[in-house]
């Protein structure tokens, strides 16, 4: 009797474990916890891909992710020298 309540707890746990992992959505790994503020004179022309993060969602504040060497650098979206060179290369993706 025991092992039929042991077996039936480690089923309950294990498809709980399995329903919260598909529950959390996948971006939640991706926000960003904070912004810098500057950018480095160099980086803007390695950048290979960028996105917005809206603070309206699982990410709690607004940034402009930047991909650069396989790393994501998330910056202020106010600073006015991103918001320059968004609206030269990315012009449908300003906020």
């Amino acid at each position: 009797m025991k092992r039929v309540i042991l077996v039936l707890l480690l089923c309950a746990t294990l498809c709980c474990v399995l329903y919260c992992a598909d529950g959390l959505p996948t971006n939640f790994a991706h926000c960003c916890t904070e912004v810098a503020r500057r950018i480095p004179r160099n980086l803007l022309p390695h950048v290979t891909g960028m996105r917005i993060q809206k603070n309206n969602g699982i990410c709690n504040i607004r940034a402009v992710v930047l991909h650069v060497n396989n790393k994501q650098i998330c910056l202020d979206p106010k600073n006015r020298s991103l918001q320059k060179w968004i609206q030269k290369r990315h012009p449908k993706k300003m906020m």
